[in-house]
């Protein structure tokens, strides 16, 4: 019988995900014609927004790889997870350019720490599951790694030592 805790976590995962990539990062795009003409916000101004949101994107997938990463991933995942709802709520009442970088940069920067934590941690609760519906649990383990594009090395050294267990 497969543990009822995979599906949690697979859905706990997708939550995540979705707050983080779908609202904090990608209902930015939407939002910023109407954002544009109520603030009376040029393309570049928009564009700077946007490149302030792609830094932090960055630098949150880089800081999310860092084998050294103090303290726990799910406190990472989580304090991330609020840090990104509370900066996609402020930009309503940002009305200039100063608060608006720094909330894109921040929320680039947290969404991309939860999509790490978030699909390191279903990578490793999946690969450590005894029953995987995988033709071989190294095979399940390597297609999930691949598919989370941010792991750092010792991510990926952690999934194929799990897997080879």
């Amino acid at each position: 019988m497969q543990d009822p805790r995979a599906y949690s976590t697979a859905l706990g995962g997708l939550i995540a995900l979705a707050a983080a990539l779908g609202i904090g990062r990608f209902v930015y795009t939407p939002i910023l014609p109407p954002m544009m003409q109520a603030l009376g916000l040029g393309q570049a101004a928009a564009g700077m927004i946007a490149s302030a949101n792609f830094l932090g994107y960055l630098l949150g997938a880089l800081l999310a790889a860092w084998p050294r990463l103090p303290g726990s991933r799910r406190v990472w995942l989580l304090g991330c997870l609020l840090l990104s709802a509370a900066t996609t709520a402020a930009m309503g009442g940002a009305a200039t350019m100063a608060p608006f970088l720094l909330l894109r940069f921040v929320g680039g920067g947290t969404s991309a720490v939860v999509r790490s934590s978030s699909c390191l941690a279903s990578v490793t609760w999946v690969c450590s599951c005894a029953r995987l519906a995988c033709a071989s649990p190294s095979t399940c383990c390597a297609w999930l790694a691949n598919d989370c594009a941010f792991f750092s090395e010792a991510a990926r050294s952690r999934v194929s030592i799990v897997a080879t267990i």
